[in-house]
């Protein structure tokens, strides 16, 4: 994708006077109408905009590490621009040794209508390492960027509250009403429930190309984009009885492969078989267009894993890398957000 740098125009839309924090013993939301948002602020926390503009939730103790926060910005079209352009080089400008740790890519969070990015960063503060966490999203023309600082030597952390927070926050249309992102006939929704029509318009206003291909020997397709074509097979899949596609760039430097094994498993007893391999991390559980899977990670071959059995057949296993390529990552978050049973 092409990247532009905007002009920034920072939302300062509040009064100082308006700043204030809360102490939050059950949930509550706070509503920042300037910025079409209500935010709900955690149990045992504390919650402040504060006078430099940005909107803080505190873990352990008020105005210090670890935290999270949120900041709303104008003059933005598109969320992966805003992240992987503009605020980057404003990041590297403050911070000289700056490395990003997780290049941008499109995670699950909160209403599966929207499309959330998140890039990872550590550089110092004084002698110990910070590492600096970022969700952003675009609602309506405004960019909203969700943030947590840790340090974690010092055992200052937010676990998993960086995510609760953006996906508990409420939008905000011009009139006050809360938007619903859902798409089409989706009754329900859940951060771990993913369906291809809410990322479909997205690649639509993004100019990507590609089609869906089918591998009839299990009834499965895939959207792939015009930038990967088939490759050629790679040697020596163990176990594998059918490799269905593999599909690469023209340089031959990143791959989506589509492998299916004949066996009597089910998906519980592939997952505890996952758990007993030191090469597998991060194993998750996500609902992809009404279809379970099992999502894991190999960091030593920089591939994503997605996994399904295929009722009466076998093991269906797709294979994305190197997924640390931001371009190729967000590819391959959009083509696994795609799989599903061929009609």
């Amino acid at each position: 994708m092409k990247k532009k740098i905007l002009a920034l125009c920072m939302a300062f839309i509040f009064l100082l006077a308006a700043a204030g924090m809360s102490f939050a013993d059950e949930p509550e939301y706070d509503t920042l109408a300037d910025w079409n948002i209500k935010v709900e602020v955690p149990d045992n926390t504390m919650a402040t905009l504060s006078s430099d503009g940005n909107y803080y939730i505190y873990t352990q103790e008020y105005n210090s590490i670890p935290y999270v926060m949120l900041r709303a910005y104008e003059g933005y079209e598109d969320a992966l621009d805003f992240i992987d352009g503009y605020f980057t080089e404003f990041m590297k400008k403050q911070y000289p040794d700056l490395t990003i740790t997780k290049e941008a890519q499109i995670v699950p969070v909160g209403d599966p209508g929207l499309t959330f990015y998140e890039i990872d960063y550590e550089y110092s503060i004084q002698e110990y390492t910070a590492r600096d966490r970022r969700l952003v999203t675009n609602v309506e023309g405004r960019t909203y960027m969700f943030a947590s600082k840790e340090v974690e030597e010092l055992g200052r952390t937010v676990g998993d509250l960086l995510e609760e927070v953006a996906a508990a926050c409420i939008f905000l249309d011009a009139d006050g009403n809360e938007i619903d992102f859902r798409g089409g006939d989706i009754e329900e929704w859940d951060p771990y429930v993913l369906y291809w029509e809410n990322v479909a318009k997205e690649i639509e206003e993004e100019g990507l190309k590609g089609e869906f291909v089918t591998f009839e020997e299990v009834g499965y397709e895939m959207w792939i984009p015009d930038i990967l074509s088939p490759g050629q097979l790679p040697p020596g899949q163990p176990g594998a009885d059918t490799f269905i596609g593999f599909y690469t760039t023209e340089a031959g430097d990143a791959y989506a492969s589509v492998q299916f094994v004949s066996a009597d498993i089910t998906l519980e007893q592939y997952e505890e078989l996952l758990g007993t391999l030191e090469e597998v991390e991060d194993i998750d559980h996500f609902t992809i267009n009404d279809n379970p899977f099992i999502l894991y990670f190999i960091p030593a071959n920089d591939a994503m894993c997605l996994s399904t059995v295929v009722e009466g057949k076998g093991l269906l296993e797709f294979t994305f890398s190197p997924i640390d390529d931001g371009d190729f990552g967000s590819l391959a978050e959009i083509m696994g957000v795609s799989i599903r049973k061929a009609e």
